[in-house]
């Protein structure tokens, strides 16, 4: 069916048959039967979506497909990229458990935006400052120069000379840039910062209104966060050597981890 502005684009895995298409692999009929559906078509392991003015887009790969206890499938690298897009995420992997409701992520922060995230107010006032960096935006350094602005109007620099100390003592108390509203947790090393809960609460905060805006869906928007300070690698067999992620060694790695976000988000919903 043609998609529509309020209907789901549909999705699924490409299949494709032509005259010059292979019939089979030399006597392997195993590898050939997983390879060809009984109408002859190839499956390509390629999972596309077909949009408005009726092209397919291809958005991940079969193997990177998972289900969800509801019976929803969700494809994993289409998500990631979403989240990869937030300015405070370096690197994500995104899981979600056949026998769960919903989506969990391993992020590896970028350490200077998730610094200036827990420098406003603990992150609760970073997140439209992180995204507008992404998109070159004003941020927090914006906002910043906004309270100037007003300190400028309130001492009538322009009209008058007022001392110089006076001002620079005024503006030192601006909230964005006051270390006591997040607790000093911006001047603590990076791996401290990651295990604070404020810094998981603030980047699962910004990462569930980044993906809002760039269309993800309920079942698509992730739950928890884990945050790791350090990054994927080919050296630490979480990346191939073409930096796609390596899911089975991820998962191997984070396995507890995981289970401890789903069940942290369980108790959430008891309480």
């Amino acid at each position: 069916p043609t998609p529509t502005p309020t209907t789901p684009p549909p999705q699924g895995e490409i299949l494709i048959r032509s005259p010059t298409l292979f019939s089979g692999y030399f006597r392997d009929p195993i590898l050939t039967k997983s390879s060809l559906d009984p109408d002859g078509f190839f499956r390509t392991g390629d999972i596309g979506e077909l949009i408005q003015n009726g092209t397919l887009r291809v958005i991940d790969r079969r193997k990177n497909i998972f289900k969800l206890s509801q019976g929803e499938y969700i494809a994993s690298e289409k998500v990631e990229n979403v989240y990869k897009s937030c300015a405070v995420a370096d690197q994500v992997w995104v899981y979600g458990d056949s026998l769960r409701s919903c989506l969990v992520a391993v992020v590896v922060p970028v350490d200077a935006e998730l610094r200036r995230l827990m420098a406003t107010k603990g992150g609760d006032g970073g997140a439209r400052g992180a995204e507008k960096r992404k998109g070159g935006g004003e941020g927090v350094r914006g906002k910043s120069q906004e309270k100037v602005e007003e300190k400028k109007e309130d001492y009538g620099i322009g009209k008058k000379q007022i001392n110089k100390r006076v001002l620079e003592k005024n503006l030192s108390m601006s909230p964005p840039i006051a270390m006591e509203s997040s607790g000093g947790l911006d001047q603590s090393p990076l791996h401290i910062l990651c295990q604070h809960p404020k810094a998981k609460e603030a980047v699962l905060k910004l990462l569930v209104a980044h993906g809002q805006e760039n269309g993800l869906s309920s079942l698509e928007t992730i739950q928890g966060v884990h945050l790791d300070p350090n990054p994927f690698t080919v050296e630490n067999d979480l990346l191939t050597p073409t930096f796609k992620l390596k899911r089975a060694p991820l998962l191997q790695k984070y396995g507890a981890v995981i289970n401890q976000i789903y069940d942290e988000i369980e108790r959430r919903k008891k309480e």
